[in-house]
């Protein structure tokens, strides 16, 4: 098998990168869910309140292809590295949808992503 390009792809008018040779999808978000916990109700001690929206079909193709997520965050430039089996444990476990402009979203707290690449490359 040959090397593959990232590709750049589109899930219920979402748009995110995938590289198959890495295994990560890449995000763009514009600013984090500020008040997420408070208006979703998971465990603020726990995960604090900011959190990333992701439409629940990324999710789903995070998951079947247990990947990693990396979010990037526009209004910071910050960068977020999450692995798909503590996004499926908290999805599992905790209140994390929330609707917006008749879209639901599965907000993930920020305090379960490192802000740091967990090896390999995007």
């Amino acid at each position: 098998m040959g090397f593959q390009m990232p590709q750049t792809l589109k899930l219920e008018g979402q748009e995110f990168i995938f590289n198959p040779e890495s295994n990560v999808v890449v995000l763009e978000i514009t600013q984090e869910f500020v008040s997420a916990g408070k208006q979703i109700g998971w465990n603020i001690e726990n995960f604090g309140s900011p959190g990333f929206g992701i439409n629940q079909a990324i999710i789903n193709f995070i998951i079947s292809r247990k990947s990693r997520l990396k979010i990037v965050l526009l209004s910071t430039g910050q960068q977020y590295w999450i692995f798909y089996d503590a996004i499926k444990q908290f999805v599992k476990h905790n209140p994390c949808k929330y609707t917006i402009s008749g879209k639901e979203l599965i907000v993930i707290p920020w305090k379960l992503f490192a802000n740091f690449h967990p090896g390999g490359q995007t």
